[in-house]
């Protein structure tokens, strides 16, 4: 029997058409993007993903909620087609939307045994295409330099990633921008930052690591054109081809995002 279901999330409803032997959670997954920090309810009971199939009907409404805990929200479009950060603290910031990844060509070659440090620009004085000190960015520019080449910098900051920032962009890091910093070390990812991950400026809040779906996109980039070369002749691709499946943060991070295990291990 083909069964009509609506889902309710963030004051918008989904109908869905789930036709006989349809796999439904993978209609959800579509629908929402990701579906592994969320909580969904059938007549007010709490329903694990898994099974819903076996608790829905035809007119059934699911209601749906995010886990929201951290200053910022993320949440990949249906179909993946992009990755949106809102601002929890200020709703009146401007929706962030990434549609593609770009390794920036200023970036060093991948090598296992240098410690390296990165960093994905979200936005820059509420702009997501700009200009800063001659360096043209928009959002989900991505940069990676072995932090032995930017030692120099000399950020007050942090040694890390405020470096990295002060190299590329002539200026300490303040407020007006938004991005997250990551790093390579001892043959591991790390993800967090203090200089970027939990700065006070509306889309953060006071955990170092990122989050879990930034996490996703971080670890396909590197997997996918940092590490294996790729990025030096084909350096941007599009979240409408990203297979998130594939590099699954699991358990590097709980619900709650906040850092527990050792590839977390904090940098600055």
């Amino acid at each position: 029997m083909t069964m009509i279901i609506t889902v309710s999330i963030d004051n918008e409803e989904h109908i869905l058409t789930v036709y006989p032997g349809e796999d439904f959670v993978k209609i959800l997954e579509n629908t929402l993007g990701t579906i592994q920090d969320c909580v969904f309810s059938v007549d007010g009971e709490t329903i694990p993903s898994a099974d819903l199939p076996h608790k829905i009907s035809h007119n059934t409404k699911i209601e749906v909620k995010r886990y929201r805990t951290r200053g910022t929200y993320t949440s990949f479009a249906p179909k993946g087609s992009s990755l949106i950060i809102k601002s929890q603290k200020n709703p009146t910031r401007p929706v962030i939307n990434i549609e593609t990844v770009h390794i920036s060509c200023s970036s060093d070659s991948y090598n296992e045994n240098d410690d390296m440090t990165g960093l994905i620009v979200y936005s820059f004085d509420n702009k997501q295409f700009f200009e800063l000190n001659g360096n043209r960015c928009r959002t989900g520019y991505v940069l990676i330099k072995a932090t032995k080449n930017i030692e120099h910098a000399k950020s007050n900051q942090g040694v890390v990633h405020g470096n990295l920032f002060k190299w590329f962009f002539g200026i300490e890091p303040d407020n007006r921008f938004v991005g997250a910093g990551f790093s390579l070390q001892d043959k591991k990812t790390k993800f967090n930052s203090g200089v970027f991950n939990s700065r006070n400026d509306d889309y953060h809040d006071g955990e170092r690591s990122m989050s879990r779906d930034e996490i996703s996109l971080i670890m396909y980039a590197l997997e996918e054109l940092f590490k294996n070369g790729k990025w030096i002749t084909n350096p941007t691709f599009s979240l409408s081809t990203m297979h998130r499946s594939r590099y699954n943060p699991g358990d590097l991070l709980p619900l709650q995002n906040h850092p527990q295990s050792t590839i977390n291990k904090d940098t600055s």
